[in-house]
């Protein structure tokens, strides 16, 4: 399926199913197979989104240009990664990021977000 936004391709087979929906901002592709699920989401303007599901291990990235998840989970590990970025305005910025998911912004002595 075209016009001339919105662009669908889809290709089905016994072991895969492929998906890709594409616009002007927003990519969105889709591999899925019995023993794995790809989700990817590019080029939106602020947001990016990446999943890789199977039995064994799931992860999960989400990525704006102000703050970051990364989740990985599987049966004997948990993982909570989350960050944030931020510019203060006399154009000195920082990303704080942390193993237990309390990251982000930050006071730095001078009083600017970091």
């Amino acid at each position: 399926l075209r016009s001339w936004r919105l662009h669908i391709v889809v290709l089905r087979s016994r072991l895969l199913h492929i998906l890709v929906l594409k616009s002007r901002w927003l990519h969105i592709l889709i591999l899925r197979s019995r023993r794995l699920d790809i989700i990817l989401v590019l080029r939106s303007r602020q947001l990016h989104i990446l999943v890789l599901r199977s039995r064994r291990l799931h992860i999960l990235v989400l990525r704006s240009w102000r703050l970051h998840i990364v989740v990985l989970r599987s049966r004997l590990l948990h993982i909570l990664d989350a960050g944030g970025c931020t510019s203060s305005p006399s154009g000195a910025g920082g990303c704080t990021s942390s193993s237990s998911g309390a990251g982000g912004c930050t006071p730095s002595p001078s009083g600017a977000g970091g």
